[in-house]
C-alpha cells in the first residue's frame, strides 16, 4: 500500500487538513500523534471523516473533539476494535477512502480526490 503513492496521498491530504483547521482554530495544536501512520487519526473511521468533512465546517471542530474523547477512552478501556471503528489503529485503505469520498454526495474536498486519484491511477 505505501509504495504506490495512495498512502502519501492521504499523509499528504491529513497535513493539508490539519493546517487549515489550524490556521483556523489558533489553540489547536498539531500534536505529533495526528502525524503517526497507525494513530487513530489515520484510521478508516477519521480518514473517511475528514474526506467529507471540511476544515472550515462546524462538523470539523467536533470531530477533532470526537478524536481526543476515543483517545481517552481507549487509554482506559482498551477496546478490541474493528477496522472502521474510531477506535482501530489500522490505516485506511486508500481505495476505500477514496470510494468512500467519491460516494458522498457531500464531499467537500474534490481537489483532494482528484489527487488520490491521480496517485492511484
Amino acid at each position: 500500500m505505501e509504495g504506490d503513492g495512495a498512502f502519501e496521498a492521504l499523509v499528504s491530504i491529513n497535513h493539508r487538513w490539519l493546517g487549515r483547521y489550524a490556521r483556523l482554530h489558533p489553540s489547536f495544536v498539531v500534536e505529533p500523534a495526528l502525524l503517526e501512520q497507525n494513530s487513530l487519526w489515520m484510521n478508516a473511521f477519521f480518514q473517511k471523516s475528514r474526506m467529507t468533512t471540511s476544515a472550515a465546517s462546524t462538523q470539523a471542530k467536533v470531530l477533532v473533539k470526537k478524536h481526543r474523547e476515543t483517545v481517552m477512552e481507549r487509554l482506559r478501556c482498551a477496546p478490541l476494535p474493528h477496522s472502521e471503528s474510531p477506535f482501530s489503529t489500522s490505516v485506511v485503505d486508500p481505495m476505500a477512502a477514496l470510494m468512500f469520498a467519491c460516494s458522498s454526495d457531500r464531499c467537500p474536498h474534490d481537489n483532494l480526490v482528484e489527487r488520490l486519484c491521480y496517485c492511484l491511477y
